[in-house]
């Protein structure tokens, strides 16, 4: 017979319960965080490369130094790899007992072409509602969402993850509305003030510094879009027909890179402001005129009433011509000439396109674009009923559609990561807003 002395035997011990512990923290590893690079062939980094999970569809894309994080299930599946100027990649992924993994994955020149993604069926799922929580707003942080709500005359700001998991909450004094700047920071809206937030590797939320709202609208506001270290700025004129994007230099000097204007109606517009300041001359002018002269005043004070609301509602109306960064290219929608614009890095015009989705019946001058699936959306409205559709940015044409189900006159809308979200509100009480997604088509 052998015998085993008390060293061995202890040790044999150990490597059982070694054993048992990493077969049971594999069991509960759930989800696994991948992060890494993606480069071309001369290891330069690769911006907006979208990395997508096969099996859930969630995704995220690479910043400007090509760099990715992303949480998925550990479990088996395909990590879909693309960019619309480079060959896809497919990196089959296997359970794994550990919690993260660096990959780098290199890219060659070419044009990717995406299998369209086939949904059977239409499914609407519930993402926030709880009894006396009132919802104001939401918006996208990568594949996670904030919610900003109202809780026994209480605000908190939530942070929701990709399975409506609540990963942490902030209370946001008096917040009322949330908006997101054009360098991708969130800032949460008070009736005075406005303040940036921050959130850190661990999921937790910081105020980061607050400012007032004046400030916010000179300065933040005509920022729409950053490109690298470049940023894009519009304005409009007094009439708001007619709008430049403009860019500075390394030197400060300011550029034009383009401008558009309704002039028809911005020459309408400067018409009726014309005959607003005579008006507003000749009623001042009688305000001390006799008994004989009232009526007079009366019906010129009525006219002047109506051309202010005709200039201010319908004359000075902003045109709606956004501009987004897809792909390392700004794509500027210019709906009043039907065309789009497509600059390249050195905002050089590389191609157009002719659009005709907005002189369709419905156009609701308004489009949404996915940061992760980098995707555009036209939206349509009749009779409160919604209606997205997709948007070719090679011709310009509408390939697909989504309705919106179950749901008439949204309090807001949002698209991210392949899901439409919609707020509504239920039974029209204040303590009855539900947030709901829906997979777009």
């Amino acid at each position: 017979m052998i015998k085993i002395n008390n060293n061995i035997r202890f040790l044999f011990i150990i490597l059982i319960l070694v054993s048992n512990l990493q077969n049971i923290f594999a069991q509960k590893q759930k989800q696994i965080a991948i992060y890494g690079y993606v480069l071309d062939s001369n290891n330069i980094p690769i911006s907006n490369v979208n990395i997508i999970d096969s099996k859930t569809k969630n995704g995220t894309s690479t910043n400007k130094n090509g760099y990715f994080f992303l949480k998925i299930k550990n479990e088996e599946t395909t990590i879909i790899v693309s960019h619309i100027s480079y060959k896809s990649l497919n990196y089959n992924y296997k359970k794994k007992n550990k919690d993260s993994l660096n990959l780098v994955f290199f890219l060659n020149k070419g044009y990717s072409v995406l299998a369209p993604v086939t949904i059977n069926s239409k499914t609407t799922n519930l993402v926030y509602s709880k009894p006396n929580y009132y919802i104001y707003d939401f918006e996208f942080y990568e594949s996670n969402i904030l919610l900003l709500i109202n809780h026994k005359k209480k605000n908190e700001l939530l942070y929701l993850d990709e399975d409506n998991d609540t990963l942490s909450v902030l209370k946001t004094n008096n917040g009322i509305g949330l908006i997101k700047d054009c360098l991708g920071n969130i800032q949460v809206i008070s009736k005075d003030s406005i303040y940036q937030i921050y959130i850190d590797e661990d999921d937790f939320i910081y105020q980061v510094f607050s400012f007032p709202f004046d400030s916010y609208v000179t300065q933040l506001v005509p920022c729409v879009a950053s490109f690298d270290s470049l940023l894009l700025f519009v304005k409009y004129s007094i009439n708001k027909q007619s709008e430049i994007y403009y860019y500075y230099d390394s030197k400060h000097k300011q550029h034009i890179l383009k401008q558009i204007m309704n002039s028809f109606k911005n020459r309408d517009a400067n018409n009726e402001l014309f005959r607003i300041k005579q008006l507003e001359y000749e009623v001042m002018k009688n305000d001390t005129a006799g008994m004989s002269k009232e009526k007079t005043l009366l019906e010129k004070g009525r006219e002047l009433f109506q051309r202010k609301a005709y200039y201010e509602f319908i004359l000075t109306k902003p045109i709606y011509n956004p501009i987004f960064i897809i792909n390392d290219s700004i794509f500027l929608f210019d709906h009043l000439n039907k065309c789009c614009y497509v600059y390249d890095k050195t905002l050089t015009l590389s191609r157009f396109f002719d659009i005709n989705y907005c002189i369709e019946k419905g156009w609701a001058q308004k489009l949404f674009i996915d940061k992760i699936t980098n995707k555009v959306y036209a939206k349509f409205e009749q009779n409160g009923l919604i209606t997205l559709k997709e948007i070719n940015l090679i011709n310009g044409s509408t390939v697909k559609y989504s309705k919106l189900e179950n749901c008439i006159f949204p309090l807001k809308i949002g698209v991210n990561n392949g899901y439409i979200y919609f707020l509504q509100n239920e039974n029209y009480g204040f303590y009855k807003t539900k947030l709901y997604r829906q997979r777009l088509n």
